[in-house]
């Protein structure tokens, strides 16, 4: 496997950095692997809130997603996605189609996809060394400009940096005995006519004698150099910690816990015995709580 993707785990949490510098936690990742989709026959899943479908994820027989029909959140727009494979089941097209605010008017982008004879995900500008790992991608992205990730590798991935203009980030992965990553670094880099931005997360992996992820300790801070005539003028944010703790009972992952630096804000996800994810609660500093629920139906 790629040493890209070495973490692996039940699902995805998107930790999401806000303007102030806290940091507020998306919902897990409802793609499963194809395996799980076909261990347990699943067909669709969808995620409620109370007695609202915020999104439904459809499989077919062979446990490829296919198709994705929703509620965006910001906007509370509807969507749907639409997913086509080759005969490899390697996505080739997916089209999403979002209602806008403006009534009867309506948004479509279509990706397409291509790989090589090894299963490479080819696009322009993409490049892979003589061991098959990616070296370098170079895309455009319309008012965004272009985009270059580097990739560099001691055996393990270890560094990954982005282009986009004036701004450089990159990241450092440290990995132990086992090839399992311990430590991850992004550093971003702004600059702009009076002004310099420099922001740096750091994310430390604890895991247990099975190797099974225990603790995620991520520490975020932002450092401003701004010119002003002859006065130079530095500016450093607080320093914001975030803490995932993942607790088991026997090999059953059943519930994580959240603790932010403002505050004890807890997430806590609870999964039946097939370790499907059934609910989800997010308790706020003020102590309000939000709940979601998943339905699962079967082939």
């Amino acid at each position: 496997m790629n040493s890209i993707f070495r973490l692996v785990t039940v699902f995805v949490i998107t930790i999401v950095t806000l303007g102030d510098g806290t940091f507020c936690q998306m919902a897990p990742d409802m793609n499963y692997s194809a395996d799980i989709i076909l261990k347990y026959k699943i067909k669709s899943i969808s995620k409620m809130y109370n007695d609202t479908i915020m999104q439904t994820n459809y499989y077919d027989t062979l446990g490829l997603f296919f198709y994705e029909t929703g509620i965006n959140g910001i906007c509370g727009c509807e969507y749907e996605v639409f997913n086509k494979y080759n005969d490899e089941k390697q996505l080739i097209e997916k089209k999403t189609i979002s209602s806008t605010l403006i009534p009867n008017k309506k948004y479509t982008e279509t990706e397409t996809y291509k790989y090589d004879k090894s299963g490479n995900l080819i696009r322009d500008g993409m490049k892979f060394n003589d061991r098959g790992q990616l070296i370098e991608t170079y895309d455009f992205y319309g008012e965004l400009g272009h985009k270059k990730f580097i990739y560099e590798y001691d055996g393990d991935l270890i560094v990954r940096k982005q282009q986009v203009d004036d701004s450089l980030w990159y990241t450092l992965y440290e990995y132990n005995n086992n090839g399992t990553l311990i430590y991850e670094k992004d550093n971003s880099y702004t600059g702009a006519p009076d002004a310099e931005y420099y922001r740096t997360t750091e994310t430390n992996f604890s895991y247990d004698s099975y190797n099974r992820l225990v603790r995620k300790q991520l520490k975020h801070y932002e450092i401003e150099i701004s010119y002003q005539d002859t006065e130079t003028k530095t500016e450093h944010s607080p320093v914001s910690y975030f803490q995932t703790i993942y607790e088991y009972n026997m090999n059953l992952l059943t519930s994580i816990v959240s603790i932010f630096k403002d505050g004890k804000s807890e997430s806590h996800f609870y999964y039946n015995d097939s370790e499907l994810l059934i609910r989800e609660e997010h308790i706020s500093t003020d102590t309000r709580t939000t709940v979601f629920s998943y339905h699962y139906e079967y082939y």
